[in-house]
């Protein structure tokens, strides 16, 4: 990347993992964020970086590796980004009761140290671990109140994801009439954000439920409206 050039080495390496990320490169990533633990090694945002790369390119005994170098740096094991890298983890190894410990640890680390996008983000994993551990009323209740903060934020993208992750328990639990609901929901957000993908994802899912409830002509609607979406986005 030429027009990189003239900035400092790190800040180099810095850009590339960036974009390799937003191109979902995740061995390009991961490798040059392995450059840029070299050169930060105290640098615990750049492991935290490394480790999300890892996870997302498939990688959970390199993350794990990662995640055990971390913890040696100085302060870290008051750290909640270091308990939600770990959930994490333990997500992509599909050990939800490790997921929903790890989160339980980020969130009240969070809140000790005052930090509501932190304590956000561990509700929407131990929420997640909450359903997939059956404990269905305590994951209404987190993405509850996720909902609510995103809402004042202003982050349509992450209040559309815990509508989306409670119209999939209610789907799961039978009940499409609120699930259709949430789904809904985020499909008003990600139209709301000019997300076209995010729609056609979400009605992608309706139609899977209907289709599995027995509605078949509600779920070929449903379904063409996610082509047309889709469509739309190849344009």
């Amino acid at each position: 990347m030429p027009y990189l050039d003239p900035l400092p080495q790190d800040e180099r390496i810095s850009i590339e993992a960036q974009l390799y990320a937003a191109q979902f490169d995740w061995p390009k990533a991961a490798e040059a964020l392995g450059k840029l633990v070299t050169a930060r090694p105290q640098d615990p945002s750049v492991r935290l970086r490394l480790i999300s790369a890892l996870l997302e390119g498939g990688r959970p005994d390199e993350a794990h590796a990662a995640l055990n170098e971390l913890h040696k740096l100085p302060g870290m094991n008051d750290d909640a980004r270091l308990e939600l890298a770990a959930a994490r983890e333990a997500s992509a190894r599909i050990d939800p009761k490790g997921r929903a410990e790890h989160a339980t640890r980020a969130l009240h680390l969070a809140l000790a140290h005052d930090n509501p996008g932190l304590a956000a983000q561990a509700r929407q994993e131990l929420g997640v671990a909450d359903y997939d551990l059956g404990q269905f009323d305590q994951a209404e209740t987190l993405h509850r109140d996720n909902i609510v903060y995103f809402q004042h934020a202003g982050d349509p993208p992450d209040e559309a994801y815990c509508h989306q992750a409670l119209a999939n328990a209610y789907s799961d639990h039978g009940n499409l009439a609120k699930a259709r609901e949430e789904y809904q929901r985020a499909i008003a957000l990600y139209q709301q954000i000019g997300d076209l993908a995010g729609q056609a994802s979400r009605y992608d899912a309706i139609s899977t439920m209907l289709w599995g409830a027995g509605d078949a002509a509600s779920a070929k609607v449903t379904v063409r409206r996610a082509i047309d979406l889709k469509r739309e986005t190849t344009d």
